[in-house]
């Protein structure tokens, strides 16, 4: 029995190899390219095309979140409009483990499945599945404290996950094994401007351990399977240090597009009897500075346990904005109501080309960036920039001449296996899922955006009509531990 094994190296990159020799030898020896991600390279949006081969018009996922009636929801499988490659080779008779994926809960097949750090406290499939395999639930940190105090629990976290996997993939029990590592990203966030701006720092030191421990990881994974076993190693998106921040916000504030004002009383019950502390125009911009914001969670948690609720942001009036950006992460802006004397498509111009003014940003509408059904569910215009990482705001200031570390598109993969050969060329995201089906030798649906870009001993790949994908009609609710982590690791 050939295995495949993909392992997901969340946010790695090609200048993280420096620190990982036997990840650098692997890169050197075998298929290997950066990988493009998702535009934006968002977690939730590029773990959602990698399992689909689509991009998000045609799967509906662009970000952890989404809005109905303007309630927010949280996105869960259910989210995801589209097959993905697992349940096709479910259907072809192989046998599947997932651990730690992104939206695929509820569960989509009878495999093995282990939650994500988005849904934990959600029961594994099969329900027996740790006492089957002698194994321990996942561990997915609570970032708070400092930062050395957040990478010391994600070393443990990861020599934890790790270990449980590696007894799973010692059981000899499955045809494709997915793991994603998580620390990788959060890792990164936690110090990787310390430690390219500061290498010789306890915090940098800390991260490059980290590494090494990853590194040790996929040397054991790689020398545990078989000459006939297939080894995927990828990232959905990869990071860097950006030298400015863009306030989206604040940019349509000053152009008039946007109101600041007063906010609606809250429906949150929990929230409506607590009074607003403001940190004023000198505290916003404090906030937006590295050796800051790790204690702002921690202020903000013992205000609210004494009955406050601390507020960084001015408040966008949304009655009276034309325009807002409603997520620092989704790298768009939402037209909220049209004036009188102007068309939805002069407003969305207006803002593309005054954008577009500012050197080192992109804007383009959305029907430039992503084609399919879902379209019309993301942001009417779609910023984008290699200098300067785009935030929400208003804080009282459009460019911030702060760096920060955060995501960029350019991933990584690696690809050893027997007689495999190689048409990579920009090899995007979308292109695994249809790449595995084929090296799985299972024919590709043809409505799957990606490519197939390597193969073993130069099968054909064949093609076929899918049926239409039917989203369920009800969605189960969200648990309320998804925003505490999504907040706690920076994406709320």
């Amino acid at each position: 029995m050939t295995r495949t094994v993909i392992i997901g190296l969340d946010a790695f990159h090609h200048d993280l190899l420096e620190y990982t020799p036997y990840i650098q030898r692997l890169v050197n020896d075998n298929i290997s390219s950066e990988l493009q991600s998702t535009n934006p390279p968002l977690t939730a949006a590029a773990w959602a095309s990698f399992q689909t081969g689509k991009q998000q018009g045609k799967h509906g996922v662009f970000d952890f979140v989404s809005y109905q009636n303007g309630d927010m929801e949280y996105n869960t499988g259910e989210d995801l409009k589209s097959k993905t490659f697992y349940e096709y080779l479910y259907e072809g008779e192989n046998d599947i483990f997932l651990w730690n994926l992104p939206l695929c809960f509820p569960a989509r097949i009878e495999g093995d499945i282990v939650p994500s750090w988005l849904d934990d406290q959600t029961e594994p499939t099969p329900a027996d599945i740790y006492d089957k395999y002698s194994i321990e639930p996942p561990q997915y940190p609570t970032l708070s404290g400092t930062s050395k105090q957040k990478i010391e629990k994600l070393s443990k976290s990861f020599t934890h996950n790790s270990k449980q996997f590696r007894k799973v993939l010692n059981e000899d029990d499955h045809d494709i094994l997915f793991q994603l590592v998580s620390v990788t990203d959060w890792l990164q966030h936690a110090g990787y401007k310390e430690l390219k701006q500061n290498p010789e720092s306890e915090i940098a030191t800390a991260v490059r351990e980290v590494l090494a421990e990853v590194d040790d990881y996929i040397k054991d994974i790689d020398n545990s399977l078989y000459e006939e076993d297939n080894l995927l190693l990828i990232s959905d998106h990869g990071f860097r240090i950006f030298d400015r921040l863009f306030y989206a916000n604040d940019w349509l504030e000053k152009n008039r597009y946007l109101k600041t004002g007063t906010r609606e009383k809250s429906e949150d019950k929990n929230l409506q009897n607590l009074s607003k502390v403001s940190v004023g125009k000198i505290g916003r911009k404090l906030l937006q500075f590295d050796s800051i914001r790790p204690f702002l969670k921690q202020i903000k948690d013992l205000l609210q346990s004494a009955g406050f609720i601390l507020e960084a942001k001015k408040e966008i009036d949304l009655e009276s904005s034309i325009a807002y950006c409603r997520s620092k992460d989704e790298a768009g802006i939402r037209i909220n109501r049209i004036p009188e004397s102007k068309e939805e498509s002069a407003i969305i111009k207006e803002i593309i080309k005054g954008i577009n003014e500012i050197d080192g940003i992109s804007a383009k509408e959305r029907y430039e960036v992503y084609y399919g059904p879902y379209t019309d569910d993301a942001a009417e215009i779609i910023v984008s920039s290699n200098e300067m990482k785009m935030n929400d705001g208003p804080i009282g200031q459009t460019i911030l001449d702060e760096s920060i570390a955060h995501h960029d598109s350019d991933g990584i993969f690696v690809a050893k296996g027997q007689d495999i050969t190689s048409n990579l060329d920009s090899p995007n995201l979308i292109d695994i899922a249809p790449t595995l089906l084929h090296l799985c030798d299972m024919k590709v649906p043809n409505d799957m955006d990606g490519d197939v870009v390597i193969s073993q001993s130069n099968k054909e790949v064949e093609y076929f009509d899918p049926p239409q994908y039917q989203a369920p009609q009800e969605k189960e609710s969200t648990h309320g531990e998804v925003e505490d982590r999504l907040e706690n690791l920076g994406y709320l």
